[in-house]
This record gives C-alpha cells, sequence and structure tokens, in this order.
C-alpha cells in the first residue's frame, strides 16, 4: 500500500473508522486547513473538484503551503493540485512509482524545460537574492543560458547553451556579486563546519565567531551541511545552539574515530591528544563527516 511505501506516512479518512485508519474526521475543508498548518504533505484520493471545493479559495501563500497531490479514485494518475514547485511534482513522481500511474505534470517551466529550477534536488539551494521570476520568463521565451554548470541534474534538461544569451546559471559554495536578474546562483551544501570550543563558551560569541570566519573566507552560509565535532561534546550548549540556529545537524565523532584522519591534520596538536585522545577536534570532524575525498580549505 501507499502508506508502507512512504515512511512516515498515515491514513485519514472521513467518517470511516478502521483499525488500519490513523485518523477520522467530519469536513474535508477543515482537516485539509489543519493538515497544511501542520506542514504535511497530503496525497488525496479523490477527484479534483472535491479538493477545490473544499479548500473554497482558502489557500495560504505560496510556498507557506504544503503540497496537495490528487490521485485519481481509478488510481491512474497523479496530479500536484498546490506547491508543485515545493514537493508536489515530486510527491506526484514518488507515487507514480509505487502504485504505477501517470503523474500529470502541467508547470509550464517542466513541461518546456523539464526541470524546475526553483526546486532544486537536494543538497542545493538556490540564492534568496535572485529574481527568480523574471529570470524564468526569460528563459522560457529564450530557452537558452550563456552558461550552464556540469550538474547532472541541470544538463539532463533541455536548456541549451548559446554564446548570445544573457542568462547565467552558476553553482558555487562562495558568496559572489551576481545580477540577480539574469543569474541563478545555487548554492551546493558541500561545507561541514568543524568546532571544538572550550566548555561553558557563549552561545552568541560561537555564533559570532562562525559567521565572521564565512564573511572572511567569502563562504556562503547557503552552503553549510552540517557542523561536526567529538561526542564528549553532545551536551555542550553552545554547539546546540548552532545546530538550531542554523536548522543544520551536528555530527558526533569518537576520538578514535577522530584520530583516524589524525595524518590529514595541517597542524596536530599534542596537548589536544593528551585531552582527549586525538589530535586535533574541529578539524578532524569536519574532515570525517565531509567524507572521502574532502580537505580543510580554513584552517583552525
Amino acid at each position: 500500500s501507499i502508506s508502507d511505501k512512504i515512511i512516515g506516512s498515515e491514513i485519514h479518512s472521513m467518517n470511516m473508522k478502521s483499525d488500519q485508519i490513523d485518523s477520522t474526521f467530519s469536513s474535508l475543508s477543515k482537516h485539509l486547513r489543519s493538515l497544511q498548518k501542520e506542514k504535511c504533505h497530503i496525497i488525496a484520493i479523490c477527484s479534483i473538484g472535491i479538493i477545490i471545493r473544499s479548500l473554497d479559495s482558502n489557500f495560504l501563500p505560496k510556498k507557506d503551503g504544503y503540497p496537495i497531490v490528487a490521485l485519481s479514485p481509478d488510481g491512474k494518475y497523479a496530479i500536484p493540485l498546490l506547491e508543485s514547485h515545493s514537493g508536489g511534482n515530486k510527491l506526484a513522481l514518488e507515487l507514480a512509482n509505487i502504485v504505477n500511474c501517470k503523474a500529470v505534470i502541467t508547470t509550464l517551466s517542466d513541461a518546456k524545460l523539464e526541470i524546475a529550477l526553483d526546486d532544486p534536488p537536494k543538497g542545493y539551494i538556490l540564492n534568496p537574492k535572485c529574481n527568480y521570476k523574471g529570470f524564468i520568463s526569460r528563459l522560457l521565451k529564450e530557452g537558452s543560458v550563456n552558461k550552464l554548470p556540469r550538474l547532472s541534474w541541470l544538463i539532463k534538461s533541455k536548456i541549451e547553451l548559446s554564446d548570445k544569451s544573457e542568462l547565467n546559471i552558476e553553482s558555487s559554495i562562495f558568496e559572489k556579486s551576481f545580477n540577480k536578474d539574469t543569474t541563478l546562483l545555487y548554492h551546493p551544501q558541500k561545507l561541514v563546519i568543524g568546532v571544538g570550543s572550550v566548555s561553558g563558551a557563549s552561545s552568541n560569541k560561537l555564533y559570532k565567531f562562525i559567521m565572521r570566519v564565512l564573511k572572511d573566507n567569502n563562504l556562503s552560509i547557503h552552503s553549510i551541511a552540517a557542523f561536526a565535532t567529538i561526542d564528549i561534546k553532545r551536551n555542550e550548549k553552545a554547539i546546540n545552539q548552532l545546530g538550531k540556529k542554523f536548522k543544520k545537524p551536528i555530527l558526533y565523532y569518537s576520538s578514535s574515530e577522530l584520530e583516524s584522519v589524525s595524518h590529514q591534520l595541517p597542524s596536530p596538536s599534542e596537548y589536544v591528544y593528551e585531552t582527549v585522545g586525538s589530535h586535533g577536534v574541529a578539524e578532524p570532524a569536519a574532515l570525517l563527516a565531509a567524507g572521502k575525498g574532502s580537505r580543510i580549505i580554513v584552517e583552525k
């Protein structure tokens, strides 16, 4: 069943109770609004008309709501109704694979260019300064750009290259000046920040220090993937606050794990080794979290 294939999903039904049903409701309109406020992705097995009448124009602002996908009662079609580029199209395509139905994608950029540039794949962030509406309007008319990164999800689209185009698509972990009207700048989330703060460090000072390091090295805040440190820092308030402030995970490693990459450290510390059992904390934690082939671009 769909609920078995989509992890964490629930079955909600109108005026029907069963051991397989997680929740029942009497008003579809109220229930849809409640689910959207709870940030739920919704698959509605019913006709599109029922959904439209139930919402009765009570739509949340674009990008503030969550996707609603209608699955036709015969199971043949999955149709994104709301927030197509905020997960709706992806949910419809996922549903199509699960029940072997056809995903009906109606958004213009997907239909013409076979890509949703305002909904990049996981691991990429579109710089919020970009004038996406102005850019996509021109791209749909012209069909080409002057610059296009060699990224698989961009290459497989129908966007063409032309040296006559004024439009550019770029990808960088760095902050850079760009024309917000003619450029879409994506930031790959590849940066891992290793942290080895002193116990009881100020949360505010640690935050300001990291922001200064990013600025001094021209690194984009949008490219941060995670924070990493030693496991004995699990209860360190300042580090935990970082994760909440940036809305990023904190990855923890044992001293033996940190020591396994000590040969890659530019300045291993005997003092740190005597204290925690590894020749460093911030740098080896960042290397481990970033994965094989990673390198230190800002030393401690």
